[in-house]
């Protein structure tokens, strides 16, 4: 719902975004960062924001820990 909102709502061109690919992971998921403009102009990392803001956490390719957002 965050992405979501952030997509449509903070960005300065809703749901327009950049993609920084890393290409897929060993499941076939897609991996990148995602980056948007806000009002502003202001450029933002979604990623890190979800991050900051609680709603997900860094993963290395270790352990998967246990989520609590």
């Amino acid at each position: 719902a965050r992405t979501k909102e952030l997509l449509t709502k903070v960005s300065n061109k809703p749901k327009l975004f950049r993609l920084k690919s890393y290409g897929t992971g060993k499941y076939g998921r897609v991996l990148g960062e995602i980056f948007i403009a806000d009002k502003e102009g202001t450029q933002m990392c979604v990623n890190e924001l979800l991050v900051t803001e609680g709603h997900a956490y860094k993963y290395d390719g270790g352990k998967k820990m246990t989520f609590k957002g």
